[in-house]
């Protein structure tokens, strides 16, 4: 079953994008809102003034189930912080690791929009005590890129040039 949860306010500047498959498609995981929420809010960015959307599927996420999607975000945010490998990929149009290319921004020409890559947000609450220096890094990674996203869409940073 695939499922597009969308949630906040859908005409803002900024979305937020996962899409990954999960046991039960229900849209962004309860722990997870809760880290956004709290990240965005003290970036000076209240949480439901920004786009939201999931796409979820109970097994792998179907290429037309993300071509949807691509149509529905089409020409509606100046940005998307896509959170998340499958999200990156799909987003960004690149094979690359999201360790790699989180943090790089990158103009979509489809989407008529700037993609933000980072980590999903359940990395840094799931796992193993050994892989916790490494969930911390990507909750700073994660944190970063969400303070960057809130500068670049209220004008304290600006864009750069599209192409260049």
């Amino acid at each position: 079953m695939h499922k597009l949860v969308k949630s906040g306010y859908l005409a803002a500047s900024l979305a937020v994008v996962e899409i990954r498959a999960t046991a039960h498609a229900t849209g962004f995981d309860k722990r997870a809102e809760q880290l956004l929420a709290g990240s965005f809010e003290d970036a000076g960015l209240r949480y439901n003034k920004i786009a939201r959307y999931s796409l979820t599927s109970t097994s792998s996420v179907k290429a037309e189930e993300v071509r949807k999607l691509v149509e529905e975000l089409k020409g509606k945010h100046k940005l998307i912080l896509a959170v998340g490998a499958e999200a990156m990929k799909a987003l960004c149009g690149t094979k690359k690791t999201l360790d790699q290319y989180a943090g790089s921004l990158t103009w979509n020409k489809q989407l008529e929009s700037w993609v933000l890559p980072s980590h999903h947000p359940s990395v840094v609450y799931v796992g193993d005590k050994k892989t916790l220096n490494s969930r911390y890094d990507k909750f700073d990674f994660l944190f970063d890129h969400i303070h960057r996203a809130v500068e670049l869409i209220n004008g304290s940073t600006e864009f750069p040039p599209i192409g260049g």
